[in-house]
């Protein structure tokens, strides 16, 4: 007696838990019909129906033909964040399926067809969006991060190069700005944005005028008394946002001094001064400035 061969294509990648989708000839209606039901419930006011949703998109991953996950790919991805963003912090499990859902979401290969070229390029632009978003929570943006390498992966090329052409608009507004007339959150999340798109290869940002004022910025921020503002505010929660920021900015400028840009000899002179200012955290007293001033001192 003769079986049906199997026709269904693996969607996922071979290091994660292979995620087997059907062939585009079968199709159950039911399954496309949940999909926005389950988006609804990821924007619900209470995280039970968020989760629901997010537990049920990935039930119907494997279920649901490639065709159609690229349809609703970009309303996904969306659907996903917003519930990374309302998630408690203690939620950990929560987070590693969001981020396999998010994985497995984005990992079906890009086809020659015009759909499909729509499909990723939403996901591409929407997550280009909330790479600079200086409110994204730290879990966020590491989301947001990995996702970018695995669509770069899957194209062939680097994160850098799939976000050149989107990231000016939103960068501008980070750097214009002065740090210090933001709150402690959002300048932890200025920082961190451009970290991490002065650490890709090749650096997405380019040495202007307003990014060095930027960094003299920074600069002052990890120069300042760790034990003087310790001091003065009493909130732990406080003094932790100011202990991530301190850290955040020796870490870019950190990044900054590998820059082949910054090595020119018109910034021998801030260059200098952050050597030097790696130097001053090495005898503080929290751990976590101490560790990144200690790699500013290996560049």
């Amino acid at each position: 007696m003769s079986t049906e061969p199997d026709t269904s294509m693996i969607v996922s990648s071979p290091s994660m838990n292979p995620v087997y989708s059907p062939p585009p000839s079968i199709r159950v209606p039911a399954f496309e019909q949940l999909l926005p039901r389950l988006l609804y419930c990821c924007y619900g006011l209470t995280w039970q129906a968020q989760m629901g949703g997010v537990i049920g998109l990935g039930a119907l991953v494997g279920k649901v033909t490639v065709e159609t996950l690229c349809l609703f790919q970009v309303r996904i991805v969306c659907g996903l964040i917003y519930v990374l963003k309302k998630l408690p912090i203690y939620a950990g499990e929560e987070q590693e399926e969001l981020t396999q859902v998010l994985r497995v979401v984005n990992n079906a290969d890009e086809a020659n067809s015009e759909a499909r070229r729509q499909s990723f390029q939403g996901v591409v632009d929407f997550l280009a969006q909330e790479l600079f978003n200086q409110n994204a929570s730290i879990i966020v943006r590491k989301n947001v991060q990995s996702c970018l390498a695995l669509l770069a992966s899957r194209t062939g090329s680097e994160v850098s190069e799939l976000v050149e052409s989107l990231y000016q608009p939103f960068l501008q507004p980070l750097i214009m700005r002065p740090l210090k007339l933001k709150t402690v959150d959002q300048q932890v999340g200025t920082v961190t944005a451009l970290n991490f798109c002065l650490a890709l290869r090749p650096p997405l940002l380019k040495l202007t005028p307003a990014l060095v004022n930027f960094l003299q910025d920074a600069l002052q921020i990890a120069e300042s008394d760790e034990n003087a503002w310790v001091a003065k505010f009493i909130n732990p929660k406080v003094v932790r946002s100011l202990t991530k920021l301190h850290s955040a900015c020796i870490e870019l400028l950190c990044t900054t001094m590998t820059w082949a840009d910054f090595k020119t000899p018109n910034h021998s002179e801030l260059r200098a001064k952050i050597s030097s200012m790696f130097f001053k955290p090495s005898t503080c007293w929290i751990p976590e400035i101490v560790a990144v001033a200690k790699e500013g001192l290996r560049q």
